[in-house]
């Protein structure tokens, strides 16, 4: 049952959800059918080699389905499981591993070669990797489905700042450290070392920016107009920065706010399209001025004009790889390469150990001056690959479990991952669901934790919650003692 209450600021409907299984059983047998498939075509393929290429072909569309089908449940289930990271993971896991692998094989050759430029890989091998992600997406749901079993929804708590004074406090601590503090580092105007921490407060900007549109979409004034500006600027300086998760934050940030505005099923496919549409075109520009910046300076630290410097070489002639080509966006979400380089270096015998500095996540660089620099996994994995320096590639966490453990390395690995997201996506829908805004920079950071599929198990599956958990402590502790002051 769902109880709907009308308030009195005229603000959209406020739905309490009560507790929903995460994983729907349809969305299980589709996985559990996925892995007999895959089991079925490796008996084939000895006698028949050419079915390798199809079960590549239907395998990921075959997940790509599973996860329409999971996102279209949850909302039915609850309009508001588009807060939850589970909503966000379906959708990175579309992206990445079911579009991401098809375009390895039904691109052109230029595209082909590109993709095959750092690591090779044969049919076999992308065969393999598709099962590996069909296996961790099935651990990855036991695990959610473990958390439907055994624990319960929090209790119900009313909202006790409105919606216009947290916009206002969110831009205002949010952009003093994005623009005051975390900007001026990475354009070289202040030195020293950026605390985590920051970041994590900057996220509070985001959520301002998506207030501020939703304002503006209920009021149609100049609010709106202010917040598309703001908007703008966003993605601009994500673009500046090389940064890919702020210019995803934006979209993701924008699309929320038309989804709460009119809650349509209609609503959410056009936001997410035009959403995903700026995103591919503006990411190729950003990896390649991040990697430029890592060989080249060893940071992400430049000035502004190294930065349009970089932007203006990329749009000469400095995006054509070794190929001869330029590579389109959507070759950025293919990590069939990189994934299958990692699970072959393990198969003969060459494990990553991408886990070996978990501790350094718990402790403050400032407590730890020597900190190790938990992001150099990424560009010593290129060495290994290319035997050359300079840039960063990520695996995705389904080939990081297997690249450190093998087969034992999903249920391990991928297990605890679905109780972090089932855990995050209950409190932050029924968060959301009460409208306390005030914990909307949580809800953002587990939407951003939901999209890392394609990142490092360490950061984004161990680091990123405990940030979540210490942010969402602290505010719910600050506006208890508001309610009593």
């Amino acid at each position: 049952m769902i109880a709907i209450e009308r308030p009195a600021d005229r603000q959209a409907l406020i739905v309490v959800p009560r507790p929903m299984p995460p994983v729907s059983t349809v969305e299980i047998a589709l996985i559990l059918a996925l892995l007999i498939f895959y089991a079925v075509a490796e008996l084939i393929t000895v006698s028949f080699p050419v079915a390798v290429g199809w079960a590549n072909m239907i395998g990921p569309l075959t997940l790509i389905a599973t996860m329409i089908v999971g996102l279209a449940s949850a909302l039915r289930r609850d309009p508001h499981a588009i807060w939850g990271a589970f909503f966000w993971f379906r959708v990175a896991c579309g992206v990445y591993y079911g579009a991401g692998n098809l375009v390895a094989l039904s691109s052109d050759q230029a595209t082909s070669d590109y993709i095959r430029s750092l690591y090779y890989f044969s049919d076999d091998e992308i065969l393999k990797f598709n099962i590996v992600i069909a296996l961790g997406v099935f651990f990855i749901y036991l695990g959610a489905v473990f958390t439907q079993i055994t624990l319960a929804i929090p209790k119900q708590r009313k909202p006790v700042i409105a919606i216009y004074y947290m916009m206002i406090i969110f831009l205002v601590v949010g952009g003093v450290a994005r623009y005051g503090i975390i900007l001026p580092f990475l354009l070289n105007l202040q030195e020293g070392i950026l605390p985590s921490i920051v970041s994590s407060i900057a996220k509070a900007y985001s959520a301002g920016l998506m207030l501020l549109i939703l304002l503006g979409l209920q009021r149609k004034n100049i609010l709106f107009i202010f917040a598309i500006l703001l908007v703008i600027i966003e993605i601009a300086v994500g673009v500046l920065l090389f940064s890919k998760t702020d210019v995803m934050i934006t979209c993701l940030c924008a699309t929320l706010a038309f989804y709460l505005h009119r809650p349509k099923i209609s609503t959410l496919i056009a936001a997410v399209s035009v959403s995903l549409f700026i995103f591919s075109t503006m990411i190729p520009v950003v990896g390649f001025g991040r990697n430029t910046l890592i060989r080249d300076r060893g940071s992400q630290s430049a000035t502004i004009d190294d930065r349009l410097a970089i932007i203006q070489a990329y749009q000469v002639d400095g995006a054509i790889n070794e190929t001869g080509q330029r590579p389109t966006g959507f070759t950025r979400f293919s990590y069939v390469n990189a994934a299958t380089f990692v699970i072959s270096q393990y198969d003969i015998g060459l494990p990553t150990y991408t886990l070996a500095n978990v501790a350094a996540v718990f402790v403050p660089r400032f407590f730890w001056p020597d900190k190790p620099n938990l992001t150099k996994d990424g560009t010593d994995l290129y060495t290994r690959a290319t035997g050359n320096e300079g840039t960063s590639i990520s695996v995705g966490l389904f080939a990081e479990a297997y690249g450190n453990f093998g087969w034992w390395g999903l249920p391990l690995l991928m297990t605890p991952y679905g109780i972090i997201l089932a855990l995050m996506s209950r409190a932050m829908s029924a968060a959301m669901g009460r409208r306390e805004w005030a914990l909307l920079p949580v809800a953002l950071i587990g939407v951003q934790i939901g999209t890392r599929v394609d990142g490092a198990y360490v950061i984004d599956v161990i680091g990123a919650p405990v940030t979540l958990a210490l942010f969402a402590t602290i505010i719910i502790a600050v506006t208890r003692v508001s309610v009593k002051t």
